[in-house]
């Protein structure tokens, strides 16, 4: 099993696990909360929140990509078994 296949199972589990979710359903919405309740004029810790929340969104979407590229790591690797085994059987009706 290829490396993007790994860590493509490895990243669908802890995308999958309840601990995970609650987790980072949890500081997204606190960060949420922390921004909403910001001082609009205190740009410096606004940025900081701002930066905080997209920080937590990157990781998930980082875990996500790992899943789509393992996905499309699996379809290559289904192609490429396949089309060998489609031109054996062509050439043995020959």
């Amino acid at each position: 099993m290829s490396e993007k296949l790994i860590r493509a199972n490895q990243a669908q589990l802890i995308l999958n696990d309840p601990l995970f979710i609650e987790a980072f359903e949890g500081l997204e919405r606190g960060a949420i909360e922390r921004l909403a309740s910001c001082d609009v004029h205190d740009k410096d810790k606004l940025a900081t929140l701002a930066m905080s929340l997209q920080t937590i969104r990157s990781v998930r979407r980082r875990f996500a990509l790992w899943v789509t590229e393992g996905e499309a790591e699996a379809k290559k690797q289904f192609q490429r078994e396949e089309v060998p085994s489609l031109i054996d059987r062509f050439r043995r009706r020959a």
